[in-house]
């Protein structure tokens, strides 16, 4: 049956942008107004264990308050906080960010008009900590999406209550459709993104997986840079054409632009595969590897004995003008 079986609006926080005009602050406006409002609906309505570990994380042990009220889009006369909790008697306002910038001045006027009551800014960089401690001010707290997705998984194995299970389940996904998420694994959705493609001329779902490889590669450039072999490499994902069916990253030795020029860690995905291989494509290094591949055959046996599952693959380009190729060799190591 020719249908798709993934859609983010499966989701029941993914928000719907309807017929209205792509425009990107428009857009962005509303995912973030979409977010927080996904956040306060989670902790509203789930087990209470979820809203005090979200707090505790925050150091604002609460324990003893066994009620708590939530509202959004909090107008103050030159501020407008995304969202509050109300624990007892203390006020814990919260301006969240996924794309737009963390303002020091949007900070500062919040503060001027919350009184005495805590601010947490939540936004998708662990740098913007930096933003908040120069302000030395131990009202503002921050908190990455990343780490709240850490949060709620943790306390999601410790509830019961099936319709809690059921919120945070959905609000997990959110974070993850949105790339708000740790890289978790590659899963379905992520390669049927890349089937009937003519019905997301948008490439929404694409360049979610795109987010995806990017999340993936930087968190994997930075396990493999803690030893300084990687030191002088960098990682890179590739432009995703309007009828791409795959989406492509690397990472090589510094600068990126010279990728061509010299063998690299290539990564490909696409609707049946994700790939991870030695890529050798210019001249001069694939010259050079041909050569010693005919002085030191043996040396490569040696090699290719150690990267049992592998395939060796080797092509020759048909095309000079265009990086077209014909596959002439195949051998399973």
């Amino acid at each position: 049956l020719n249908v798709k079986t993934y859609s983010p609006y499966k989701n029941i926080y993914f928000y719907y942008r309807g017929l209205t005009p792509k425009i990107d602050f428009v857009e962005n406006s509303q995912i973030e107004d979409n977010t927080t409002k996904a956040l306060i609906n989670t902790l509203q309505f789930s087990d209470i264990s979820l809203v005090r570990a979200f707090l505790n994380a925050l150091n604002m042990n609460i324990e003893d308050v066994d009620e708590y009220f939530y509202s959004l889009q909090i107008a103050k006369q030159s501020a407008r906080p995304d969202g509050l909790i109300l624990a007892g008697k203390s006020e814990i306002y919260i301006e969240s960010k996924v794309k737009a910038p963390l303002l020091t001045n949007q900070i500062i006027n919040h503060l001027l008009e919350i009184n005495d009551a805590k601010l947490v800014c939540i936004t998708k960089k662990k740098s913007d900590l930096k933003i908040v401690e120069q302000l030395s001010n131990t009202r503002v707290k921050h908190l990455t999406w990343e780490s709240i997705y850490k949060i709620f998984r943790k306390q999601l194995t410790k509830i019961d209550d099936l319709s809690s299970k059921f919120i945070i389940k959905q609000f997990l996904e959110y974070l993850e459709i949105i790339n708000m998420a740790p890289f978790t694994g590659w899963n379905r959705k992520d390669f049927e993104a890349f089937l009937f493609i003519d019905t997301d001329p948008d490439k929404m779902l694409r360049l979610r997986v795109k987010e995806k490889l990017y999340l993936y590669l930087e968190q994997l450039f930075k396990s493999l840079s803690q030893d300084g072999d990687f030191k002088d490499h960098e990682f890179a994902v590739g432009n995703l054409a309007n009828k791409g069916d795959s989406i492509w990253g690397v990472i090589c030795k510094s600068p990126y632009n010279t990728v061509v020029h010299k063998p690299h860690f290539g990564f490909y995905l696409n609707s049946d595969n994700f790939m991870i291989g030695i890529q050798i494509e210019g001249k001069t290094p694939s010259t050079k590897t041909f050569n010693l591949m005919k002085k030191h055959p043996e040396k490569f046996v040696e090699m290719f004995r150690k990267l049992e599952g592998f395939t060796f693959y080797m092509w020759d380009r048909i095309e000079m003008g265009v990086r077209n190729y014909k596959e002439v060799l195949q051998l399973e190591l």
